[in-house]
Formats: structure tokens, C-alpha cells, sequence
């Protein structure tokens, strides 16, 4: 174990709740208790300050999200900054991206073939043409086109359709 560190925050925004998920998701990560306020209707989850998870953290967001997915039934759910480990997740776990949600931000692992450089970006969903994008980002040392540097069912995420909660 790598040591827990707290999660930033819950915090309430207008109708909106806010996560901040921060630190090393494991056995001993504390998930904020789930409000009970029937203004809420959304939930942000921002991955920004995200370290690294295990399975026992992949078990600890689980039951956060379906507790919140039942708490909430009708309210939308938006991740925001989430890096490769975590898109990797989305593509392996069903319900790790419950149903409904969707992924504002995420961030591309990249390779170049020149220098041998390893680089993560981060999109925005809304991107126009963001398969384009994707396929012509060049490396800051050598100006060479970027490998992606996943599988090429990286992105299935976009593309797999709404995903229900494993239960």
C-alpha cells in the first residue's frame, strides 16, 4: 500500500455536487458520506489531483458510485481530468463509467518513434474533429507525428455506449 491520502472534497455548487478525488484510491481510502438534498441533480467528478488506484480502490469507487447512483437516480454524472490509469478502467470494468455519465476531459498516452519520448495530453470531449486532433500531435523535442501509445481500443470508451452499474 502506498499510503492514503484524503480526498480533496465533496462540496455542494448551486444543484450540483462536486468530487474532488485525490491521492492513492486503495483499502483505506475514505469516500465523503452522500448528502441527502433533493436539490442535487449532477455530480462533477474531477480526477485532477488522482494518483494511482488498486483493486481494492476500484471496489471502494464502486460502491461510492451506486450508492450515489441510487441516492440520485435521476441526477447526470460528468468526469472531468481523468488520466490514463482511469480511462484504462472505464475500457475494463463495466461500471467504473456508470450509465449515463460522460467524460468531459481525459488525458492520451503518446510515444515518440524519434527520441523515444513518452507524453500524456489531456482533451476535451468537445473537441471538434477530436479523432483528427488526436492523430496529429507532434513532440516538443523532435516535431515528429506522436504514436498513440495504448491499444487501439484505448478510445472505446467514447464509443460503447451508456454502461450500467455491475452489481
Amino acid at each position: 500500500m502506498k499510503g492514503s491520502l484524503p480526498m480533496n472534497s465533496l462540496t455542494k455548487e448551486n444543484n450540483q455536487l462536486v468530487l474532488r478525488v485525490a491521492g492513492f484510491l486503495d483499502e483505506a481510502y475514505e469516500f465523503p458520506e452522500i448528502p441527502l438534498d433533493p436539490e442535487i441533480s449532477h455530480l462533477d467528478v474531477d480526477w485532477q489531483q488522482f494518483k494511482s488506484i488498486n483493486s481494492m480502490g476500484v471496489l471502494q469507487w464502486m460502491k461510492w458510485i451506486r450508492r450515489f447512483s441510487e441516492t440520485y437516480p435521476e441526477a447526470s454524472i460528468a468526469f472531468q481530468n481523468c488520466p490514463v490509469s482511469v480511462v484504462n478502467i472505464f475500457n475494463l470494468i463495466d461500471g467504473f463509467l456508470p450509465r449515463g455519465a460522460h467524460v468531459e476531459s481525459f488525458e492520451v498516452p503518446f510515444f515518440c518513434d524519434h527520441c523515444e519520448a513518452t507524453t500524456d495530453r489531456m482533451f476535451a470531449i468537445d473537441t471538434p474533429e477530436l479523432n483528427r486532433v488526436i492523430g496529429n500531435q507532434k513532440c516538443e523535442n523532435e516535431g515528429a507525428i506522436l504514436t498513440l501509445d495504448a491499444s487501439p481500443s484505448y478510445l472505446h470508451f467514447l464509443w460503447s455506449g451508456p454502461k450500467k452499474i455491475a452489481s
